[in-house]
């Protein structure tokens, strides 16, 4: 019924194949998270190129009414086609906010002044802190991330 190897017969061990598959483990490990994090700073990338062209709207409009709007109908822009982020104005425009996108898994939110600054909020209510220290907006001594 039991039959010994030869000296002539090929084969790995029970613990060999266990050592393989932790040392693999250990490597996806290591490697998901980075994987993960440079997705999300690619994403990040959509969300800032959303609210430069809020900008430059925002700031045709300052031009012609001398105040930047809360409504998304007076922009001549349409950005409502991502979809990694939701645009809105601020209630109450003004240079310091003109726009912000939040992400649609509801982790953060970016903001953008009247001067291009644009800023991540992972503070608020529902937002989860630490996110925009992997998407890198730690720039300037605060969450910029331009």
């Amino acid at each position: 019924m039991f039959r010994r190897l030869t000296s002539n017969q090929y084969g790995f061990t029970l613990v060999e194949i266990l050592v393989v598959i932790i040392i693999v483990g250990m490597l996806a490990a290591i490697a998901i998270p980075r994987i993960s994090s440079a997705k999300e700073i690619q994403v990040k990338s959509e969300g800032m190129q959303i609210l430069m062209t809020v900008l430059g709207a925002q700031k045709i409009y300052f031009l012609e009414y001398g105040t930047y709007t809360n409504n998304t109908a007076n922009l001549d822009v349409d950005v409502s086609g991502s979809q990694y982020f939701a645009m809105t104005l601020p209630a109450a425009p003004s240079a310091a906010n003109v726009g912000i996108v939040t992400r649609a898994t509801g982790t953060y939110g970016m903001s953008i002044s009247a001067t291009g600054v644009i800023t991540c909020d992972d503070t608020s209510a529902g937002y989860t802190a630490g996110t925009c220290d992997i998407v890198q907006c730690k720039k300037g001594g605060g969450n910029q991330c331009n």
